[in-house]
C-alpha cells in the first residue's frame, strides 16, 4: 500500500508539474527544470524511483512577478507571503496548492549560497540547457555541467543529507571530467568556487575529483561552513545575529527570532495551523524551543569561524 500512495504522488506530481509548465509556456514564460525529474531522467534507471515532493523552477528574475501570477492563477499561493525579509529565502519562493494530494513549486531566480545576480545566474544557465521527457512532453533542462554545478550545491545546502548524497555519488559515477570541468569554469564564473567545492567534498569520489581539477580545500563563506558541518537549523540565526553590526538591527533580530510573522510560524510548527489556539501554543512554544537548541546552535557557529 505504502508503494502505490508513493506512485500515485509521484504521478500527481508529475501531472501538476506539466499543469504548470503548459500555463508559463501559454504565458511567454521560459522555465528550466533545476531538480526533480531533471536529476532522475539522467542518473536513475527507469526501474528506480527518486522521491520529490516538489517542482524546481527557474526563471529569469525579470519573468519571476509574471511567474507568480500564473502559479496562482492555478490556485498556488506563497506560503511565506507577509513574511519578514530574513525568514524568505533569497533565491526561491515556494508557493503551495491545497488539495490531495497537495502540490508544490519552487520558484527559483538563483541558488542557495550563490549569491551572485540572478541576472548572471539566468545568462548562465540558460545557456546551458538540453530538453527531456516528462510525462510526454518536452520540459527544457539544465545541461550536464550546469546540472552537475547544481547538484554539488544542493549537496552543501543540505549538509550531505542522503537523498542529496545519492544523486552526488550517480552524477560522479556518470558524468566524466570534461563535465566536470565545465561545471567547475561555471561555478568560478558565478563566484561560487567555494559552495562547488564543498558540495564536492563531501563524498569521497568528490573530494578526489575536486584534487584532481585543483580545487582549494576552501569552506568558504560561514554560512557554508555551517552547512558542510551539519549545523542545526538555529545556528543560521546565531550567525545572522553575529554578523549584524547594528545594536538595535541586533535587537530587532532577536524580536524577530523570537516572536516571528504567522507565515513562518506556520511553516516551522505544523500545529500552529490548528487554528488561533495552536498558533498561540506555537507562540508559546517558541522560546522554550530555541531555548534547548541554542547551545549546540552557538558550539557549531563558533566551530565554523574558527575554521574561517
Amino acid at each position: 500500500m505504502a508503494s502505490r500512495a508513493i506512485a500515485a504522488r509521484q504521478l500527481a506530481l508529475a501531472a501538476s508539474t506539466t499543469e504548470v509548465l503548459d500555463a508559463m509556456a501559454g504565458a511567454g514564460i521560459r522555465t528550466i527544470m533545476l531538480k526533480g525529474a531533471a536529476i532522475a531522467a539522467r542518473l536513475y534507471d527507469a526501474s528506480e524511483l527518486r522521491l520529490a515532493g516538489d517542482v524546481d523552477l527557474l526563471v529569469a528574475p525579470s519573468q519571476a512577478g509574471a511567474a507568480a501570477h500564473v502559479l496562482a492563477r492555478l490556485g498556488f499561493r506563497d506560503v511565506l507571503a507577509g513574511a519578514r525579509r530574513h525568514e524568505r529565502t533569497a533565491h526561491a519562493v515556494t508557493f503551495r496548492r491545497s488539495g490531495r494530494p497537495p502540490a508544490s513549486v519552487d520558484l527559483h531566480t538563483g541558488l542557495s549560497l550563490c549569491h551572485n545576480d540572478p541576472d548572471a545566474v539566468w545568462a548562465e544557465f540558460s545557456a546551458s540547457t538540453a530538453t527531456i521527457d516528462v510525462a510526454g512532453r518536452w520540459v527544457e533542462v539544465l545541461a550536464d555541467p550546469a546540472q552537475a554545478f547544481v547538484i554539488a550545491a544542493h549537496t552543501i545546502q543540505h549538509g550531505g543529507a542522503p537523498k542529496q548524497r545519492e544523486d552526488l555519488d550517480r552524477a560522479l559515477a556518470r558524468y566524466d571530467l570534461d563535465t566536470w570541468e565545465r561545471a567547475s569554469a561555471m561555478a568560478g564564473r558565478l563566484d561560487a568556487d567555494g559552495v562547488f567545492a564543498a558540495g564536492l567534498r563531501l563524498s569521497q569520489a568528490g573530494t578526489r575529483l575536486a584534487d584532481a581539477l585543483a580545487l582549494r580545500d576552501d569552506s568558504g563563506s560561514a554560512e557554508v561552513r555551517l552547512r558542510r558541518a551539519g549545523a542545526p537549523a538555529v545556528s543560521y540565526g546565531v550567525m545572522r545575529l553575529a554578523q549584524t553590526r547594528s545594536i538595535r538591527q541586533k535587537v530587532l533580530l532577536l524580536l524577530g527570532e523570537l516572536v516571528p510573522t504567522r507565515p513562518a510560524m506556520l511553516l516551522t510548527y505544523p500545529f500552529a495551523a490548528r487554528g488561533w489556539a495552536g498558533l498561540a501554543l506555537a507562540y508559546v512554544y517558541r522560546p522554550f524551543w530555541l531555548a534547548v537548541r541554542l547551545p549546540r546552535a552557538v558550539t557549531a557557529w563558533r566551530r565554523a569561524r574558527r575554521s574561517a
